[in-house]
């Protein structure tokens, strides 16, 4: 279970959000860069369901190497420094 909901543990590989304008959970890894990319991850309900679900695909997709950018890319770095 994601988010710890299940054992009050967080999920070590990702953070689920709602979406509910487009009735999806956004899964986002906590591990940066192209390496996120190679999480599982799959979708089940219980017997009694009464909601589909279904996996965009096997593994999340996406991350990039933040020190491999386009040249003429606009970086925006915000935080505490």
């Amino acid at each position: 279970m994601i988010n710890g909901k299940t054992n009050a543990t967080p999920d070590p590989s990702v953070i689920a959000t709602p979406n509910p304008g487009f009735n999806e959970l956004l899964l986002t890894s906590k591990t940066g860069g192209v390496a996120g990319n190679d999480i599982i991850y799959s979708v089940t309900t219980s017997t009694s369901a009464v909601i589909t679900v279904a996996a965009s695909g096997g593994t999340l997709s996406g991350g990039q190497d933040a020190a491999e950018v386009a040249p003429g890319t606009l970086v925006t770095i915000t935080g505490d420094f």
